[in-house]
């Protein structure tokens, strides 16, 4: 059986539902195209989190398709005390006045830079080692960035229809997303 590496934030785990929900869209997307699914989520994950990921999962295993949906890219993350702490503007999950404080002053250039240079990497990666790639993003993109050739065309929050309370997709939404994501898969002749 073919293998699926899945790399993203909350997303692509199924939140609030679960990574092992049998109707979630990864779980439902690997077994129509009748693949294993590594789900290599980072929950609340900023880009350097889902990169970092990825760089571990690839240095360790393999697999024979890579799918890749990019955080929102101002998300970030603070190391304090042996803990990382994913932060995105307004967040909830670390003290408010060091989040601002933290973005007062970011240059977001830096961000979007920083973004490019990881979606060139997993192409380069994903090419030398000969497994089919598809990036995309879980947030829609307002600003020019240089995409890979396999670009999904849709940001997964776009996607959804129906909201849960934590501002994901209801379950009924996850087959939705999952055609659209098959159908690219397909179309694009990544399998």
């Amino acid at each position: 059986m073919t293998k699926i590496a899945l790399f993203g934030c909350s997303s692509v785990d199924g939140t609030p539902y679960g990574v092992e929900h049998p109707n979630i869209w990864p779980n439902t997307l690997a077994k129509e195209l009748n693949m294993q699914l590594d789900n290599c989520f980072v929950g609340s994950g900023s880009n350097a989190a889902i990169f970092r990921k990825f760089c571990t999962y690839f240095r360790n295993n393999t697999a024979d398709m890579c799918i890749v949906f990019w955080s929102f890219y101002m998300r970030s993350e603070v190391h304090m005390d042996e803990t990382v702490y994913q932060i995105t503007p307004g967040t909830k999950s670390f003290p408010g006045k060091y989040v601002q404080k933290f973005y007062r002053n970011q240059n977001t250039d830096t961000y979007i830079t920083d973004l490019q240079n990881k979606i060139w990497c997993v192409d380069e990666i994903c090419f030398k080692n000969k497994i089919s790639v598809m990036q995309g993003s879980a947030f829609d993109i307002d600003f020019k960035l240089q995409k890979s050739k396999h670009w999904f065309p849709n940001s997964l929050h776009s996607l959804i229809r129906n909201t849960t309370d934590c501002g994901h997709a209801q379950i009924q939404d996850h087959s939705h997303i999952k055609d659209q994501i098959k159908n690219f898969i397909i179309d694009s002749k990544l399998i």
